[in-house]
């Protein structure tokens, strides 16, 4: 019997003696079925755990749950002396209920404190409550914005950060060393157990003081909040409680996409989940209310991300992560009392605007790899404040009582800025364009482009780094190029160490604020591709992607 059988069998035996639910689904298994589920264990990787939830060892189920926790637990205890708690927080995912119960009740059988949050709530609350708590770390489970097949779980720090890649390699170790076919031998009874006295409810008295917290963002308190009209939908989510009474207890005129404002772990009412993209907006905007909002704002399931439509002349537009961003640092600098000791934190792949802004305002910026996990890290680690924080990817943070990017600030504080804009009778689009004015118009692009099954990342990546060590891009000169793969940066007549982690990405630079950067999903067979390019120098971007598709499709 192969390996592929083996795990089968075992998971069959398992699902027939507990009267599983995956039962079903193991018995319909087609031989192509089996080999995508049981061809390989599910791998804790950087990001924790995320996958498409089902029956095997490469789906996320209650077996694979089940081991994840104990890894972490037996991590926790190895690592850390006794008391040790945990935070934990879920989403309205299918399946998140069940997944926190498995983890809680694994982690209260060796002897680890929970605080459990009593119903859904967003992630950053959960960072949040960490230190509120004095935990140890925290976990959540969630897929984020990912579609609805999918759950996973990610690990958090005492700081109220998602666990880095020194600490996520430490509990993998732990995970992996967990035999799966020990836990399928086992009777499932975790639904039969009581309440352990390790076990600690979290009710609303979190919610109060997270979100005073977070209303505590104001910058310009003479704002009249009242003449703004917005329209939220939190796309079946968890941002739900915390953002619509936030942005109702400022005084906001706030309308609700109704049929997107209650739990669904189908998303039954969602074409897309995922703020970033026009069709998470699609049924906010087929509402007649739609046509009297000032904006339209969509934070993703597990409410760490926003999305923002701006209304002009009853023509709804969708800013872009890096636009929000942009907007924000911008309305920042020009309201808040900036002192010497603030700091912008950003990532590499964002928007040059944002660093070009910093620069010509004399404040300091600090650029991460890509995940916000990175960004918080660094928070509290030196003698700066945190003044903003800035992800292309929809992730804002303002304070830093949280320390993971959070959908409800972002939410108060982009509706403080198209409050303000109101009250000048101009839009947040038009405040964009007088943003381009002062300090250039650049145009920020991605695209994701998925790799055939006959060329590898290696390879694509590969071709890349060669064509960029002649300098010569098309008819574009090189300026640098940064390797994050090899932690150097390379110029024609020189080179210099690049101060990051060692990470398969590869950025172009054509100027000190135009580049293309180019690194691969690590999960998935695909390759991301960003733009930041000044428009004055009237750089061919069609040019830049036809020679990058060349060696990529």
């Amino acid at each position: 019997m192969n390996l592929i059988e083996r795990r089968y069998s075992a998971w069959l035996e398992y699902a027939k003696r507990n009267n599983n639910l995956l039962l079903e689904e193991l018995e319909n298994m087609s031989i192509k079925d089996k080999i995508d589920a049981f061809s390989k264990e599910i791998s804790f990787g950087t990001g924790g755990l995320r996958a498409i939830m089902g029956a095997g060892t490469n789906r996320l189920n209650e077996v694979t749950v089940k081991k994840c926790a104990l890894g972490y637990s037996n991590y926790l205890l190895a690592e850390n002396k006794k008391p040790i708690s945990i935070v934990i927080a879920y989403d309205n995912r299918k399946n998140s209920k069940l997944f926190m119960k498995i983890i809680v009740d694994t982690l209260n059988q060796h002897g680890i404190d929970t605080y459990v949050f009593n119903d859904i709530r967003p992630t950053p609350e959960l960072s949040f409550a960490i230190r509120k708590y004095k935990a140890l770390g925290g976990v959540v489970i969630t897929a984020s914005h990912n579609p609805a097949k999918y759950n996973g779980i990610k690990m958090y720090d005492k700081a109220g950060c998602q666990c880095v890649e020194i600490i996520t390699k430490k509990i993998k170790k732990y995970i992996d060393g967990i035999n799966i076919f020990d836990l399928l031998a086992e009777q499932n009874n975790f639904e039969k157990k009581g309440k352990s006295k390790f076990f600690h409810l979290i009710n609303e008295e979190c919610d109060r003081e997270y979100i005073d917290r977070c209303k505590n963002i104001i910058i310009n308190k003479s704002v009249d909040f009242s003449k703004l009209t917005v329209l939220y939908t939190p796309q079946h989510g968890t941002g739900l409680l915390p953002v619509s009474t936030a942005l109702k207890e400022l005084g906001i005129k706030l309308s609700l996409v109704e049929n997107q404002s209650f739990p669904s772990d189908e998303f039954i009412n969602t074409k897309c989940p995922n703020p970033e993209k026009l069709d998470s907006f699609s049924e906010a905007l087929k509402l007649p209310s739609a046509l009297n909002a000032d904006i339209i704002i969509g934070t993703d399931p597990d409410c760490d991300r926003i999305g923002v439509m701006v209304n002009k002349n009853n023509n709804f537009q969708l800013l872009t992560g890096n636009q929000i961003g942009i907007i924000m640092l911008y309305y920042t600098i020009k309201y808040k009392k900036i002192t010497d000791n603030y700091k912008v934190y950003s990532t590499v792949v964002s928007s040059s605007l944002v660093n070009k802004i910093c620069k010509e305002n004399n404040i300091i910026i600090e650029s991460t790899l890509t995940g916000f996990k990175n960004i918080g890290n660094l928070i509290g680690k030196d003698k700066y404040k945190l003044l903003l924080a800035i992800e292309e990817s929809n992730g804002y943070l303002i304070s830093d009582v949280v320390r993971d990017k959070d959908g409800v600030q972002a939410a108060i504080l982009i509706s403080e800025i198209a409050a303000w804009c109101k009250e000048k009778q101009i839009t947040l689009l038009d405040l964009l364009e007088k943003i381009y004015a002062q300090y250039g118009n650049f145009m920020d692009w991605q695209d994701t482009i998925d790799l055939n099954s006959d060329i590898t990342i290696d390879k694509v990546m590969g071709n890349i780094r060669k064509i960029t060590r002649s300098f010569k891009f098309g008819n574009l000169d090189i300026y640098k190029v940064e390797d994050y793969l090899d932690s150097t940066c390379y110029f024609l007549d020189k080179k210099e160490d690049l101060l990051y982690p060692k990470t398969n990405l590869l950025k172009i630079y054509f100027s000190d604020y135009s580049w293309v950067s180019i690194r691969p999903s690590g999960t998935e067979p695909k390759i991301k591709i960003y733009y930041c390019i000044d428009k004055e120098l009237n750089v061919d971007l069609i040019n830049i992607k036809n020679i990058l598709f060349k060696y990529i499709k």
